[in-house]
């Protein structure tokens, strides 16, 4: 509760992230963008917010998907992106 009767809502927020080579030069500001959202909805609505991230990484990784369910921790989401959206390993084909 806020006071005066008003009751506190939950929001479940998911993002699915593109961590390919080609979106190297964005994946910084892609975890500021989705904290600043996450920070605009818990202020304007006053909202409790629960985020979840998919992230996919190209077929070259060792590991192209990684998941974190719904946690509150934006500490932990940032962490989990910083810590997953770097591969960017590359492999030319050859078509024949």
């Amino acid at each position: 509760y806020l006071g005066c009767g008003v009751r506190r809502s939950s929001v479940d927020l998911a993002f699915m992230v593109d961590c390919t080579g080609s979106m190297e030069q964005y994946v910084n500001s892609t975890s500021r963008n989705v904290n600043g959202i996450v920070q605009q909805i818990k202020a304007k609505e006053h909202s409790h917010v629960n985020v979840a991230l998919v992230l996919y990484r190209d077929v070259t990784c060792d590991v192209n998907r990684y998941t974190l369910p719904f946690t509150k921790d934006l500490d932990e989401v940032t962490r989990f992106m910083n810590q997953n959206c770097r591969c960017f390993k590359f492999i030319n084909y050859y078509w024949t």
